[in-house]
C-alpha cells in the first residue's frame, strides 16, 4: 500500500527515551532502519520485534552488536530455505521454542505501552500540524515530543517517590 506521511523508528530500553529512533518516510523499509539502528553499539541483550524483524540482515546487525532479537516467524512451520541463515536467527527459532523465550517475547507488550503512552498524554504525539510539514520540521517536531515525554515520566516519578 503506498502512503504519505513519516513513520518513528525506534528501540526503546528501560529509560523514558529512547535508546536510538529516526523518523523516516512511510515506504522506508522498517529491516533496513531495523538493522541501521540494531548495529549501532549500546551494550548488548535483547530485542524485541514483530516479524518484520526475521530478517538475516537484522538478526546480523543486532548479534554483531551484543544483541539477540526475539521475533516471531511469518510462518513457523515454514522451512528455512536452502541459502545461509544467520546464527543469530537460528539462536531465536530454537529461543522462541522455549518456554523462556515465549515469556520473554510476551514482554513486548511493555514497549506497545510505551509507545502509546507517547501518543496519549496532552502534549504527545497526535497528527502533525499544518506548520510541520517538510521532514526537518518533522524531525524536530517529533523530538521535541519525545523530550516532552521522557521529562513528564520523570517528573511523574519524582512526585510519586
Amino acid at each position: 500500500m503506498w502512503a504519505k506521511g513519516y513513520k518513528l523508528f525506534a528501540i526503546w530500553g528501560n529509560r523514558p527515551a529512547p535508546e536510538a529512533y529516526r523518523i523516516d518516510s512511510m515506504n522506508t523499509s522498517e529491516d533496513e532502519v531495523a538493522a541501521e539502528l540494531a548495529s549501532e553499539d549500546r551494550g548488548g541483550g535483547d530485542m524485541r520485534g514483530d516479524d518484520e524483524f526475521d530478517t538475516n540482515s537484522v538478526y546480523d546487525a543486532a548479534g554483531t552488536a551484543g544483541y539477540q532479537i526475539l521475533a516471531p516467524r511469518e510462518d513457523p512451520d515454514a522451512g528455512l530455505g536452502h541459502h545461509d541463515q544467520s546464527p543469530y536467527r537460528l539462536r531465536c527459532i530454537d529461543l522462541m521454542r522455549t518456554n523462556f523465550g515465549h515469556d520473554l517475547y510476551h514482554l513486548r507488550g511493555g514497549i506497545e505501552r510505551t509507545f502509546a503512552n507517547l501518543t496519549s498524554f496532552g502534549g504527545g504525539l497526535a497528527p502533525l500540524p499544518a506548520w510541520v510539514r517538510h521532514e526537518n520540521r518533522v524531525r524536530m517536531w517529533v523530538s521535541a515530543k519525545i523530550l516532552i515525554n521522557a521529562e513528564r515520566i520523570m517528573r511523574n516519578k519524582r512526585l510519586a517517590a
